[in-house]
């Protein structure tokens, strides 16, 4: 994750963030860049991910999550 993160493929709030450590506070916005969307290595992983955490409200059709709370401590 910090490696797609590093290499521009994420979005918060519809800027390209390269810098992994940045915090989301609730209400942002997690996608994908344009570019990414239809990388098969990106599409395994997300189809493949059994858990998402509570807090994260992922919508599959836009492949876009929503930080709806904070994670437990």
């Amino acid at each position: 994750a910090r490696q797609l993160v590093t290499h521009g493929h994420v979005r918060l709030n519809g800027r390209r963030v390269t810098f992994p450590a940045l915090r989301v506070v609730v209400g942002d916005v997690v996608s994908l860049a344009d570019k990414s969307r239809d990388n098969p290595h990106i599409q395994s992983a997300l189809t493949g991910c059994a858990h998402r955490p509570d807090w994260l409200v992922f919508d599959e059709t836009t492949k876009r999550a929503r930080v709806a709370g904070t994670p437990p401590p």
